[in-house]
């Protein structure tokens, strides 16, 4: 059966467009001009208001009934936003379903949801404070989500609009997620090097995504789009009486023709309808354009990447001559268009349906709750008409498949027991692994707790062996806990060392050089005085107050004498569970 291209819908303020796709491209379209005034009373009336619209498209390109239809929308209570989840795979899609949950307000009917993982990016591993990263981190993922929700009523709203002009409503979805859809997934100058950001200008919204070294870092859908400009000129022109002539439809075609106006530009001959008498309208609608960018890429990207960015306009509102000088200048950035064009259609008639061209067969487009409804009535009906003799061969097959099913799983249950019991003998291992380790937890909590905190004897010693400045002798060494056995570790030195040079005073200096270790708490010289018989040197004596560290029986094994540097180095690492007393 021949599966026939969906015709394509959209439903802005300004209008309802109506376009047939053939061969992936719009053949032909056509555009009915609504006033924007009337749109959101429309909806409260259930869009009834705009039936009239829809008729008058459908009968001009000669639409047959019953036809399956995509619609692009723009709703009072359609959502669609960027969520970045901590997480890949279904963990993403379970974060993103909660966020929604948690964000949105209740509403009578409840609401229409839609997911979709646009792209997967490392998240850099970010070190603590005077640190920096572990070699060997693995840098975990995050997913880039697209979230869409709109009212469910809302949607039984479009799915009833189009039935009543002769449409079945296969999917619907707000203008501005197809608009940011196709933002992130994107990027048609990836092959350049330069720090490039891509402003889609729509009908009634606009789109700004940013891309350095071929990542996305920033997309965000503004409600500005280039309908600004166009109501503007429709309203200077009313303003100066033009007569009918100039309409809405008028002024659409007057913008993306002759573009934005300049001072002393004679726009239309023979209104006498000059540049400087929409030029007062204009400026305010291109400043809130300006704000929207400006800001976006304030907060969105580095002032490093700003520096050599480039700006793309894309989208039908990029056909406008000036659009993209005009937004260049205001945020100071070079700037290019990308007008595209959709099969052959001016920009302004085929407007934003050639997002619904590029996106009828993505996975993201919402099925309003009566059309479901409506298919699972029309299945249970076909599968009355079938009849008893239908049934009974259904019955049977049924029957043999639930047989056939049986056998697989019997036939499976025999294979997979040896396995089973292996899992259960190492269930078995596990858990008698699990109460030893928990012995082993309680007896080293027992003894940690009846020791307390010792010092490591071992790591001043074997620093006092290896770092002793040149020309200072031990002669000898005392450690002890004071005289009620409860005072800190102490360990007092006694020795020799040359007088002071202009290099300095070894005395201090290994006493600097002892402070600096992290065992000592505390150093300092008690005594000095020259030694007796003219020589020149001096006797010191020194005490140096050691940290203590809990107790663990993992470190109660005496190292070996070549062991013992490393093995006192490794006793005193950050986190240490214990040291040897």
């Amino acid at each position: 059966m021949i599966q026939r291209e969906p015709i394509l819908v959209s439903l802005s303020p300004s209008g309802v467009r109506v376009a047939i796709a053939v061969g992936g491209e719009i053949s032909r379209v056509h555009r009915v001009m609504l006033d924007p005034d009337t749109f959101e009373a429309g909806w409260q009336k259930n869009l009834q208001p705009f039936d009239d619209a829809l008729r008058t498209a459908l009968n001009t390109l000669q639409v047959r009934p019953g036809s399956p239809a995509l619609v692009l929308y723009h709703g009072p209570h359609s959502v669609a936003d960027v969520f970045n989840a901590p997480a890949s795979g279904p963990a993403a899609l379970r974060a993103a379903d909660l966020y929604l949950q948690q964000t949105l307000p209740n509403v009578q009917g409840g609401w229409l949801t839609a997911l979709k993982a646009l792209a997967e990016v490392p998240e850099t591993p970010v070190a603590l404070a005077g640190t920096a990263p572990a070699a060997n981190a693995k840098p975990g993922m995050r997913t880039l989500m697209l979230t869409v929700a709109d009212s469910a009523n809302d949607g039984d709203s479009l799915a009833h609009w189009l039935r009543r002009c002769g449409l079945r409503a296969v999917g619907i979805l707000p203008t501005k997620a197809a608009m940011l859809h196709q933002a992130m997934i994107s990027d048609p100058m990836s092959a350049s090097a330069q720090p490039r950001v891509y402003v889609h200008m729509g009908e009634h919204a606009m789109t700004i995504s940013g891309w350095v070294d071929g990542k996305l870092c920033l997309a965000r859908c503004a409600e500005v789009g280039y309908s600004l400009l166009c109501d503007a000129m429709y309203r200077s022109g009313r303003g100066q009486q033009l007569g009918d002539v100039f309409t809405r439809e008028y002024a659409t075609r007057l913008a993306f023709s002759v573009g934005l106006p300049k001072r002393g530009e004679m726009m239309d001959q023979g209104l006498n309808f000059r540049g400087d008498d929409v030029l007062p309208l204009v400026q305010p609608a291109l400043q809130r354009f300006a704000i929207e960018l400006r800001q976006t890429l304030r907060f969105g990207m580095l002032e490093s990447d700003l520096a050599r960015v480039k700006l793309w306009i894309t989208g039908p509102g990029s056909a406008i001559t000036g659009i993209g000088a005009a937004l260049g200048d205001s945020v100071d950035l070079a700037s290019e268009c990308l007008a595209t064009r959709a099969g052959g259609a001016a920009e302004d008639q085929v407007g934003d349906l050639a997002l619904a061209l590029v996106m009828r067969q993505e996975q993201v487009w919402m099925t309003p709750p009566s059309t479901q409804l409506q298919s699972i009535a029309l299945t249970t009906r076909k599968s009355m008409r079938a009849g008893v003799a239908v049934a009974v061969l259904a019955l049977g097959a049924m029957g043999i498949n639930a047989y056939l099913k049986s056998r697989a799983a019997a036939t499976q249950i025999a294979t997979l027991q040896p396995r089973a019991a292996e899992i259960e003998s190492r269930r078995a291992a596990e858990s008698a692994l699990t109460n030893l380790e928990s012995r082993e937890t309680a007896i080293n909590t027992i003894l940690s707790d009846a020791l307390g905190e010792r010092p490591i004897w071992r790591a001043p010693l074997v620093f006092l062996s290896q770092a002793t400045e040149a020309g200072v002798e031990f002669v000898e060494i005392i450690g002890d806990y004071g005289g009620s056995g409860k005072d800190s570790p102490t360990l007092t030195l006694r020795g020799r060392a040359p007088n002071a040079e202009d290099d300095g005073d070894p005395i201090l200096k290994l006493l600097a050089a002892i402070k600096s270790e992290s065992y000592v708490e505390a150093a300092r010289i008690v005594s000095t005085q020259a030694e007796t018989g003219g020589t020149k040197r001096r006797e010191f004596v020194m005490s140096v107050q050691l940290k203590g560290v809990a107790f663990h029986p993992s470190q109660a094994a005496v190292a070996s004498v070549e062991e013992a540097p490393a093995q006192a180095q490794a006793d005193l690492q950050p986190g240490i569970q214990g040291a040897t007393p």
